[in-house]
């Protein structure tokens, strides 16, 4: 799932679902003991801090959520002040597919979400397809894509839009970026594609026209098994740098406002920690054992990609697999 910090929940609420056929699963407090694996520690957070969380999915679906965490009592700043694709650091979007582009672009604006351009039809790779990246409340950004050819099949719960299934990172260095995801994470590529826009005209990411013919954008689609359902993209704008947002905390530790996270399944959190340890990577937080809104029990760890994207891994417990180590330090009472 994604998970994004935002500044009024009802902002999520309402009209936004029912525009994007999504349901809410759960709305409720977050724990002490997630706010500390945020990074909230007693010394950053203040005592009288709390937050609520909501969950938005699509019926049907069992991943690809987004949940959305509202913090009260502390300030928080944006993670990506400028959402401009060219710019580095921490999570650029989230992806989800459509049936009808032109319907959700229509009501998305009126909702108030803007377009960093009009939907836009372009080839990536072997496909042709339609999208329009959405900047909603707080910086966080979603791209509504469809797929015109070849045709889309095995998504049974798509009606209006998807699940998420894919986040875009912009980074500086491709090469270097692909040294974590591959070499460090072992994970294989799904798509490659290097190369200037080959035409004049619209382009997705907004870019001027002699600007886009002019920028080689290099691009890799990576993910645990090679697929694009759970998929991380990377973009490097080659010669064309802009702003850099490598940090996805503000001020004291809080997170900041915006795409904050992404959260992949993980059979073995502790190994994995060991073995980010040893290649230099050392996990930002956990594992750490956390009780999901559910009831469900999970050892969590938290790491930073290159360029400061977060991710984190989760591994479901059973009762009695738990190491002392594990567990959260008992919360102060505020």
């Amino acid at each position: 799932h994604v998970t994004a910090f935002v500044s009024n929940l009802d902002d999520w609420t309402g009209a936004l679902p029912d525009a994007l056929g999504w349901e809410c699963l759960w709305r409720g407090p977050v724990s002490r003991e997630h706010l500390a694996f945020w990074g909230a520690t007693p010394e950053a957070q203040p005592a009288e801090a709390s937050g609520d969380m909501l969950i938005l999915g699509n019926p049907g679906a069992d991943r690809g959520h987004l949940h959305l965490i509202q913090l009260r009592g502390v300030r928080q700043r944006r993670i990506r002040p400028n959402v401009a694709p060219w710019n580095t650091g921490g999570l650029f979007d989230a992806n989800a597919r459509v049936r009808d582009i032109a319907q959700v672009y229509g009501a998305l604006t009126a909702l108030g979400w803007r377009g960093l351009t009009e939907p836009t039809r372009f080839v990536f790779g072997p496909f042709t397809v339609q999208e329009v990246l959405m900047e909603g409340p707080d910086g966080v950004v979603i791209a509504f894509i469809e797929r015109e050819a070849p045709e889309l099949t095995g998504w049974p719960h798509l009606k209006i839009a998807s699940r998420l299934f894919n986040s875009t990172q912009t980074v500086r260095s491709l090469d270097r970026a692909m040294e974590f995801y591959a070499g460090v994470l072992g994970w294989q590529t799904y798509l490659e594609h290097d190369g200037a826009s080959p035409a004049p005209g619209a382009n997705v990411l907004g870019l001027d026209p002699e600007t886009a013919q002019r920028v080689v954008r290099r691009v890799r689609i990576v993910h645990p098994e090679g697929e694009n359902d759970g998929s991380v993209e990377l973009i490097e704008f080659v010669d064309h740098p802009g702003e850099r947002y490598e940090s996805t905390s503000g001020a004291r530790g809080v997170p900041g406002l915006g795409l904050a996270a992404l959260t992949f399944p993980c059979a073995d959190v502790r190994a994995l920690g060991e073995h980010l340890r040893a290649r230099g990577h050392a996990p930002a937080a956990g594992p750490l054992a956390l009780t999901d809104y559910d009831g469900r029990s999970q050892l969590c760890l938290a790491v930073h990609a290159p360029d400061g994207a977060r991710l984190h891994f989760a591994q479901p417990l059973a009762p009695g697999n738990l190491a002392p180590d594990d567990l959260a330090p008992e919360a102060e009472a505020p």
